[in-house]
């Protein structure tokens, strides 16, 4: 179960930068918070730091911590999840360009690939936890 974490965090954070490099890549603005733009794929990183100790290491205390930076990393995903589905899809005026209208940069991320990482961070979160508190290993 251990390397299938692994495995997991591995796509997390490729998808994850898939989706953050939509957002920085877009020359439109974001509505996203900036804490959480920063935060979250540090504290997935961080996550991950902590499992690769767990695993090299051993230590309950590691899968611990993973499980609380991967925690705290969700609840800004979710955060970001959330403001991306309020917002309505209309068009940014820019100030800069006369008469130009672009979407929101998260806007232009795939639906799918939104699901796909809310729902591996799900999986994720959940076999972290089995393993922390030694259910799987």
């Amino acid at each position: 179960m251990t390397n299938f974490v692994l495995g997991l965090f591995v796509v997390q954070m490729l998808i994850g930068a898939y989706q953050i490099a939509h957002v920085f890549s877009a020359e439109t603005d974001t509505r996203l918070p900036d804490v959480a733009l920063l935060f979250h794929p540090m504290l997935g990183g961080t996550a991950a730091l902590f499992w690769v100790i767990y695993m090299g290491v051993g230590g309950v205390g590691f899968a611990w911590a993973s499980f609380g930076a991967l925690t705290l990393g969700a609840s800004l995903g979710l955060v970001m999840f959330a403001r991306t589905l309020a917002e309505p899809a209309e068009a940014v005026e820019h100030p800069s360009v006369v008469g130009a209208a672009k979407p929101l940069a998260e806007k232009r991320i795939p639906g799918p690939m939104l699901a796909v990482h809310g729902l591996g961070a799900t999986l994720l979160f959940v076999c972290t936890l089995l393993v922390a508190l030694g259910v799987a290993n």
